[in-house]
């Protein structure tokens, strides 16, 4: 009896746990600017709609968004609409969509869905987010014109939080 109730003991001791550090694991953690940031390491990817996207180039231009999503991710889906809708609201940057550990099919079903119109790829074989360490979805990352990366954000993002940033982070704001 008394073994029985050192288990159960134990048993809630670990649920309250996993409860306590799980608390706000559905909110974004965001990295503030980074005064050792690193480049941003180049890619070329082909695009869902045709094409090619390469960062360096679109660098040479103005700065980067690049959001890390799959169609099965629950916050990935959330977010979609608000980047999106920055992605319009902000000109002066570009956006594009990684779409990781996900079918072409389904990522390109997805954006039609909702009308993403900024580019969309598929990291088929995980080089992308490899050579970024991207372990968890969504992530997004601002990339600067000289392709530092000042600010990583995990977890969903809102249209009213990435504009700020945006605007702290590169120095843009909508309408430009």
């Amino acid at each position: 009896m008394r073994r029985h109730r050192t288990l159960i003991a134990a048993a809630a001791i670990a649920l309250a746990l996993a409860a306590y550090f799980s608390a706000g694991a559905d909110r974004p953690i965001v990295g503030s600017p980074d005064p050792d940031a690193r480049v941003a390491t180049d890619f070329k990817v082909d695009l869902i709609d045709g094409g090619s996207f390469t960062l360096s180039a679109v660098l040479a231009d103005r700065p980067v968004v690049i959001n890390f999503w799959a169609s099965w991710c629950p916050p990935c889906r959330q977010e979609m609409p608000d980047l999106e809708q920055v992605s319009r609201d902000v000109p002066g940057v570009r956006f594009i969509g990684i779409a990781i550990d996900d079918t072409e099919s389904n990522a390109a079903s997805y954006v039609r869905q909702i009308g993403v119109t900024y580019p969309i790829a598929v990291d088929a074989n995980y080089a992308i987010s490899d050579a970024y360490g991207i372990n968890v979805l969504p992530q997004t990352w601002l990339v600067t014109r000289n392709g530092t990366i000042v600010r990583t954000i995990q977890g969903a993002v809102t249209r009213e939080s990435l504009t700020a940033y945006i605007k702290q982070d590169l120095g843009v704001s909508a309408g430009n």
